[in-house]
């Protein structure tokens, strides 16, 4: 941390690089690389210079900034497109999972998500949190090769109060196939939520707890599952 004698000396080359009409990216690279957080504070007072703030210069920025926008118009999609096709073939080389393949992805899925008993809190019921439907759905169907009845499932909603809980409520249960009475009364955020989500985003559907009931036999075989995937010996080649 800079004391405030260091601080007072770097304003005062930061001032003057910027009377002498540097751009930001000169200035920060005078003073070895600063933040533009760093930068700001120390040119808090300043204002820009002549000829960076008349019109032309305001016009030149615009002409820039459209110039960009042009650009990312047109090289998005094919980006987007070369994603998607690198994670089609991803997936097109998995192919359909043995029953096996499924038990082993689903203990690692529970392992990375679900609720761990800890050494001094002892508890050994499965519970398992996200918000993405594709992976809730998969870890149903670990649960049904795991000889799981979907009527030992409860489901709870997590969500903010500026979203809409019945809309979401109607979601997972098409998502689960659940019926009304496995839903428990929702867990309601009434924090605000430090996100770039708009408030009326309609694919907003909060985070789905899947517990299931008198699981600590399960819970035991998951950890079992899990810990053997992490720990066996692999073979070569």
């Amino acid at each position: 941390m800079r004391n405030s004698r260091e601080l007072t000396a770097l304003r005062e080359r930061a001032v003057r690089l910027r009377r002498e009409g540097k751009s930001r990216r000169q200035i920060k690279e005078a003073l070895g690389f600063i933040g533009n957080y760093t930068l700001n504070q120390l040119l808090r007072d300043e204002p820009l210079p002549p000829e960076r703030a008349g019109p032309g210069y305001a016009e030149s920025r615009a002409r820039a900034a459209e110039g960009v926008r042009r650009y990312w118009a047109a090289e998005r999609p094919a980006r987007e497109a070369a994603r998607a096709a690198i994670s089609a073939a991803a997936a097109a080389q998995v192919g359909e999972l043995t029953d096996r393949e499924i038990i082993v992805a689903g203990a690692i899925a529970y392992w990375c998500e679900g609720a761990k008993s800890k050494p001094y809190r002892i508890d050994e019921q499965v519970r398992f949190a996200n918000s993405d439907p594709a992976l809730i759905r998969f870890f149903l169907s670990f649960l049904d090769k795991s000889g799981v009845s979907r009527e030992r499932l409860r489901y709870c909603i997590s969500i903010h109060e500026s979203a809409d809980l019945e809309a979401a409520t109607r979601y997972w249960a098409h998502v689960t196939g659940a019926g009304p009475h496995q839903f428990t009364r929702p867990a309601i955020k009434h924090h605000t939520p430090r996100t770039s989500r708009p408030d009326d985003n309609a694919d907003y559907h909060g985070c789905l707890r899947v517990s299931v009931t008198k699981s600590s036999g399960l819970y035991r075989e998951i950890s079992g599952w899990a810990h053997g995937v992490m720990t066996t010996k692999r073979r070569p080649g």
